[in-house]
């Protein structure tokens, strides 16, 4: 077996059928043996027959992860995995036909890189708003689920350049039976969708420790945006997320005195951008009044999860690592 193709899945079965449609299409090289491990993360859908659907036309295993949450659901198909390679994508995303063979001859032309970041691009499913116009796209790229540096190849070392998990690659070896995805992060269904970080906390760790990244401009997925994303609600639930996911990474100093369990100056924070963001949502162009709502959102987020971690042990509010996450460089402070 030379490649893991994998795809975790929630309560999506109809995405899901599109994307395996597109799996169906995919060009593999020759002579490459391959398997597609669709883990379904506690669906009440119809995902097990969706994935009963095209097992005669995808060398698929089925595996089924009864506790929610995307790294959960990685970890568990990275434990049955066969092959030295694992490829992920997630399950609303339509692949490029050649994406599977340009990863493929990437990691075949560069022995030593162990992580190997693909193009995202997105792919709106109707009209997207007025206000996303291309001068808001690059703040609105991880919103958008956004990953493009060009069509060329380029060493990657910082996680702003990715990979995310709608097209990436990691060289099994350079994994362990410690180090995995850390299952205090990363979208977990209901009200903590928009809770990420769990490719950030372990690509950081693997960054840390010396591994290189590659990016991948010639593989390409298209992930699909429906019309409610494309809305200011959304925006600021993500924002919001990606908050509080600050916080757990430790990625921003929290220090000085609080109030209701939180600094105060993220208090403040809130107050500024929700002001600029009411004077200036009707009197000034998108790309002022969207970056004041996204600040808005985000520390709100951190005071959400500040006050959270108040109430928890340690261990299970995200700043200690767990288990799965106890090898390797730890995240930054």
């Amino acid at each position: 077996m030379d490649v893991s193709l994998i795809i975790c899945t929630y309560d999506r079965h109809e995405s899901l059928r599109q994307t395996l449609r597109t799996a169906c299409e995919l060009t593999i090289p020759d002579g490459v043996n391959w398997e597609l491990l669709v883990v379904d993360n506690n669906s009440t859908d119809a995902t097990r027959q969706v994935c009963e659907s095209f097992k005669d036309r995808l060398p698929m295993r089925y595996l089924f992860e009864p506790k929610q949450g995307v790294s959960r659901a990685r970890n568990l198909a990275i434990s049955r995995a066969n092959a030295p390679l694992l490829f992920f994508t997630d399950d609303d995303v339509n692949l490029d036909q050649e994406w599977f063979c340009n990863l493929w001859d990437a990691v075949q032309r560069h022995p030593d890189i162990g992580i190997f970041a693909g193009r995202i691009l997105p792919l709106w499913e109707g009209t997207p708003p007025p206000w996303l116009t291309s001068r808001t796209q690059s703040m609105l790229r991880l919103a958008c689920t956004c990953l493009d540096l060009g069509d060329g190849e380029q060493i990657v070392t910082r996680i702003g350049h990715g990979p995310w998990g709608a097209s990436m690659v990691l060289r099994k070896s350079i994994l362990n039976s410690e180090l995995r995805f850390n299952e205090n992060f990363g979208r977990c269904g209901g009200r903590h969708f928009h809770l990420r970080g769990g490719e950030t906390e372990l690509i950081r760790r693997l960054y840390d420790s010396g591994h290189q990244g590659l990016y991948v401009g010639r593989a390409i997925v298209h992930h699909r945006n429906p019309p409610s994303q494309g809305t200011e609600g959304y925006v600021f639930r993500y924002y919001r997320g990606a908050g509080k996911t600050e916080i757990r990474l430790q990625e921003i100093p929290v220090d000085g005195r609080c109030w209701l369990g939180a600094p105060r100056y993220f208090w403040f924070k809130v107050l500024k951008h929700a002001l600029q963001y009411g004077l200036w949502r009707c009197t000034r162009p998108p790309e002022v009044w969207l970056r004041a709502e996204i600040e808005m959102a985000k520390n709100w987020g951190r005071i959400l999860e500040l006050r959270r971690m108040r109430t928890v042990s340690p261990e299970r509010s995200g700043l200690q690592p767990s288990h799965s996450s106890q090898a390797g460089a730890q995240p930054r402070s």
